[in-house]
């Protein structure tokens, strides 16, 4: 099922999309593993990192007003520069951490597949 997509008012619209914790929110409770309650706080704890690098690689590989929209939409979260290509944005900064966003979001990650192990 991951992978599909639509089109909805004639821009590209991801229906289901490899890796999209919203998805994986839904489903894991409906196939409720053992180990459901550390997998939906997993994927809680890197939601946002996950969704920000999501958001750029559908900008760099569909692109279209829509998705670069999304990546300009997430410049008030970090220490940004216009970017004239939507992989640009992997090096805005994170304003708390002060990484650059690919090495913040790498680490949430990691530490969100931690907890989603634990």
């Amino acid at each position: 099922f991951a992978g599909c997509h639509g089109v909805q008012d004639g821009l590209t619209s991801a229906l289901v999309r490899w890796g999209d914790t919203d998805v994986l929110a839904k489903v894991v409770p409906i196939v409720d593993p053992s180990n459901k309650s550390s997998l939906l706080s997993g994927f809680s704890y890197g939601h946002s990192s996950a969704k920000a690098l999501q958001r750029i690689r559908n900008a760099a590989a569909h692109t279209n007003v829509q998705t670069i929209d999304e990546v300009k939409n997430m410049q008030t979260t970090y220490l940004a520069f216009p970017v004239t290509h939507s992989v640009h944005a992997l090096y805005w900064v994170e304003p708390i951490s002060r990484d650059y966003l690919i090495v913040n979001a790498m680490e949430e990650l990691r530490e969100a597949a931690l907890i989603a192990i634990s």
